[in-house]
């Protein structure tokens, strides 16, 4: 029972977090980001996420959705770049 438990335990932490690539960059100073078609389905108001380019990355809090457009509580410290594959997860 243990084992499965355990094995259980290593296929969640395996997983990988839902993510979407930007489909345009994005400057610093701004809130929000416009992922790939289809992108904006899998966040949420509220959620947590992280922005990443590189080794770039900043956490941010979702605070709209409009379609592929996420708009966070906060201005983006960071410049992310699409040849740089800036994603949100």
């Amino acid at each position: 029972m243990f084992a499965a438990i355990a094995q259980s335990a290593r296929n969640v932490h395996n997983e990988s977090l839902p993510q979407s690539l930007l489909a345009s960059n994005a400057a610093a100073g701004q809130p929000s980001v416009t992922l790939v078609s289809g992108g904006g389905g899998i966040f949420w108001k509220g959620k947590v996420c992280t922005i990443s380019a590189g080794a770039t990355s900043e956490s941010v809090t979702v605070l709209s959705i409009a379609g592929d457009v996420v708009t966070f509580t906060t201005n983006l410290a960071n410049a992310y770049t699409t040849a740089a594959g800036a994603k949100l997860a």
